[in-house]
């Protein structure tokens, strides 16, 4: 379970960084909170962090699905 938390940890910390170069600062802020709880070893605060990490991919997925939508309708008027 130790390693698991680990693993989870640096999945995290890749993550966070990903995140804040788009500009998802909640999602980042998760990410620090999920690596800080499988680096201490709280399987309990990973999981509460899990929970709030899918919301976050759940609300940037819409916002990027909202940029391609919106260049495709720019595209599709520019076309007519």
């Amino acid at each position: 379970a130790r390693n698991e938390l680990l693993s989870i940890a640096s999945i995290a910390h890749r993550l966070k960084a990903s995140a804040r170069t788009i500009g998802a600062t909640e999602l980042a802020d998760v990410c620090a909170e999920l690596e800080n709880a499988g680096r201490a070893d709280k399987p309990e605060k990973v999981a509460h962090c899990l929970q709030r990490y899918w919301f976050e991919i759940s609300v940037v997925e819409g916002h990027v699905l909202g940029l391609f939508e919106n260049e495709l309708a720019a595209r599709q008027m520019e076309a007519v």
